[in-house]
């Protein structure tokens, strides 16, 4: 199998946990298990102002770490058979000796959509592959991890009411949170939320990573701040993907090395609404109700072709796919900021760069792009006695009165009309 075909369809797994792994294995009803996973999977989200504390474990970064190339997300062209031919792909599949860019100079993925890079994934795979020119395992172990670091300072806390701490300063008195080692063999995954609380030990690993891109980097951090695949969102979420069954598990056991069982728990299985934080989770008038919607531009969510979904309008293949995603979307980062919002007080913050900002003006500092604001709360005024005096809305008296007085001007228009019609 070729580079690209594992760079366009590879996607982290996301491990259950042993209470979880228990629950499918017992004898628990399918209801009882569906409330355990409900239980787990409300309860992930960290407590406003924690300080998560990042090492490194087990396995170091790799000399020969896969750094994935911009070019390899790029469409390319197959053959009858399905094989690739070695060239890439324009719009309308003609046969180009460079990947096809729009007229904003943007690349497109295998389903025709352009892809989006954040402008951070170039600043850090050009510092990693010259560290990588080095042949120094020292060197390139500190580039990856400066370019993990970097990315989660600057793409995740400046908007959010949590504390990124790493290793140069980290206390010795408990093992830290988040534990990322690096197993090329085990993929990328992270542990959800706050299940990294149950590895408690300083060795094992809650975060792993096989490869090396900034958008893999930020998806495997979005889990470890509770988020969940978007292609699994609840269907009453407004989730629109058909998927191709059979070629899925094929896919799956292909590409994945997946059971039929694994494909079904990572990408078929969709969650309840009782499962996630839905939009009853917030506070009432903070955020727009749109936000819980299913997000076709989610980090969270992987690319997937059009050869493995169906379409909504004939209910055949190919379907639409997904889009290849390499930047935070606006849904991303508006949704962090409403799980983890913040209290006015920055003082927490004042280590990094001295306050959080707005999920608007991070966005458009870092894309260019605008977001619309959050919804201002409606607040209705509650008349007091104070303020009114007796002609109050929670006074029974103020009432009575101004019921009274609607009667009162009732009848005094109907006697004035009477001796006007009877002059």
């Amino acid at each position: 199998m070729s580079s690209y075909d594992i760079a366009q369809t590879r996607i982290c797994s996301q491990p259950l946990t042993e209470q979880e792994i228990r629950a499918q294995n017992s004898s628990m009803s399918k209801t009882e298990k569906n409330n355990l996973r409900a239980v787990s999977m409300k309860g992930k989200i960290w407590p406003a102002k924690t300080i998560l504390y990042v090492n490194y474990v087990g396995y170091d970064v790799p000399v020969t770490i896969n750094v994935t190339p911009e070019e390899i997300y790029a469409k390319v062209l197959y053959d009858s058979r399905g094989l690739l031919t070695g060239k890439f792909a324009g719009p309308n599949n003609e046969p180009l000796d460079k990947p096809y860019r729009d007229k904003k100079g943007n690349m497109i993925d295998q389903n025709n959509n352009p892809i989006l890079f954040d402008p951070i994934e170039k600043i850090c795979r050009d510092k990693i592959n010259k560290a990588k020119q080095t042949q120094d395992q020292q060197k390139v172990s500190r580039a990856v991890k400066d370019c993990i670091k970097d990315i989660v300072l600057n793409r995740i806390q400046p908007y959010v009411n949590l504390t990124f701490i790493f290793e140069e300063k980290l206390p010795f008195e408990k093992p830290p949170q988040i534990k990322i080692s690096f197993n090329s063999i085990r993929g990328s995954w992270s542990l959800l939320g706050t299940d990294a609380l149950n590895r408690k030990d300083w060795t094992t690993a809650t975060m792993n990573f096989g490869w090396f891109d900034a958008s893999t980097v930020m998806h495997e951090f979005g889990h470890a701040l509770g988020l969940c695949h978007e292609h699994q969102a609840p269907d009453s979420f407004k989730n629109r993907i058909l998927w191709n069954l059979p070629a899925l598990y094929k896919w799956g056991t292909d590409v994945q090395g997946w059971s039929k069982s694994m494909v079904d728990a990572q990408v078929i299985t969709r969650l309840k609404e009782d499962q996630v934080n839905n939009i009853s989770f917030f506070k009432p008038g903070t955020v727009d109700k749109t936000l819980t919607e299913y997000d076709p531009y989610s980090i969270m969510l992987y690319f997937y072709p059009g050869s493995l979904t169906l379409s909504p309008i004939t209910g055949k293949s190919p379907g639409g796919g997904t889009v290849q995603i390499k930047r935070l979307s606006k849904k991303d980062v508006l949704y962090l900021n409403a799980l983890y919002p913040g209290d006015g007080d920055s003082k927490w913050y004042n280590f990094w760069k001295g306050k959080r900002i707005s999920p608007q003006e991070f966005y458009f500092k870092t894309y260019g792009e605008n977001i619309k604001p959050p919804p201002t709360p409606l607040i209705i005024p509650k008349f007091s006695i104070k303020q009114r005096g007796i002609l109050s809305m929670d006074n029974p008296t103020g009432i009575s009165l101004i019921i009274l007085l609607i009667v009162f001007v009732i009848i005094l228009i109907g006697t004035v009309i009477y001796m006007y019609l009877n002059k």
